[in-house]
């Protein structure tokens, strides 16, 4: 009898297993190499992979329903002056862009949430061209980072398209790219939430004051609590269900990691990044999405920026 009933919880127990696993969401891991945005390799084209090879070997692994690797081009050194002064590697970055766009829709068709690991920036482009055209573009997107992103080509200091991932996405810039977004820009004014920039072009200052840009500075974040700025940023988005969030770890506070390629002072604390992104993942009504970038392994100590990265992952993907 006792054998009876122990067979019998155990069935159940299994039985519960199989439902739980059945209603948790599925995620899809699409990595990105980017080096494009930076002109040459410096590092940070080796992040996704390390990041990749890390979930592989861990329990996260069992998560994810498919893996997709983004093929970076080799640039054409001629793409860098002339014509393309102000928009370096137009060409390459617009290929790469199409494919992330590609890979992004078949992850959402597929029924999974994609979680991208990017080197730079650029790709976002792709990525988040594929978010719109499968969600549409009233989503919000909380643009985690040291930096604006929001320069268009003709404000833009060094014509590194890495720093004009947002204008292109709101329609903004080179035509080519704002093609990318189809008949409707990819991302509204509105429903961006910068997080952490404290490195800004003046180009970047003058569009963000002038479109009432919503903006958390780094100290804001670090003094109060999480979750009173995440009720802040929420009760900014006037009720928008599917959010995306986007890590770049240059927001952290290089006094206490190293693992990126362009360090700005005063970031955001570990602890506090953390504690950020799970109060936005409990609060959101629907994650679409989790981009991480600018991981460079050759600069990171000990692991410590590897290890923020995959405690944010597992944060994202358990929740």
């Amino acid at each position: 009898m006792i054998k009876k009933l122990a067979v019998e919880k155990w069935k159940d127990l299994k039985s519960r297993r199989f439902i739980l696993l059945f209603l948790m969401h599925r995620y899809g891991l699409l990595v990105i190499p980017d080096w494009l945005g930076s002109a040459n390799k410096n590092g940070v084209e080796l992040g996704p992979s390390f990041i990749e090879n890390s979930i592989l070997s861990s329990e996260l692994k069992k998560r994810f329903s498919c893996f997709s690797n983004i093929n970076v081009p080799e640039p054409d050194k001629k793409h860098l002056n002339g014509e393309y002064k102000n928009i370096k590697y137009l060409p390459e970055i617009k290929e790469m862009c199409l494919e992330a766009k590609k890979e992004t829709e078949k992850i959402i068709e597929a029924g999974d949430v994609p979680v991208v690991l990017n080197g730079d920036d650029s790709a976002l482009i792709g990525v988040l061209t594929g978010i719109a055209s499968k969600f549409g573009n009233d989503y919000a997107l909380i643009y985690i980072d040291a930096h604006g992103d929001i320069n268009t080509p003709e404000s833009s200091p060094s014509g590194k398209i890495f720093g004009m991932v947002l204008a292109h996405l709101m329609g903004l810039g080179n035509k080519e790219l704002i093609k990318l977004n189809g008949k409707f820009p990819s991302l509204k004014k509105e429903n961006l939430i910068l997080i952490g920039q404290r490195d800004l072009d003046p180009g970047e200052v003058v569009f963000i004051k002038e479109n009432n840009i919503n903006t958390f500075s780094a100290e804001e974040v670090n003094e109060k609590s999480s979750k009173e700025v995440v009720e802040n940023i929420f009760s900014r988005l006037n009720g928008i269900n599917e959010v995306f969030v986007h890590i770049d770890l240059d927001v952290l506070d290089p006094e206490e990691c190293s693992g990126f390629s362009m360090p700005v002072p005063n970031g955001i604390k570990i602890k506090k990044l953390i504690r950020l992104v799970k109060e936005i993942i409990k609060k959101s009504p629907k994650n679409i999405g989790l981009s991480v970038g600018e991981y460079n392994p050759k600069k990171d100590k000990k692991n410590k920026t590897r290890n923020v990265t995959l405690k944010i992952i597992k944060d994202y993907i358990n929740n």
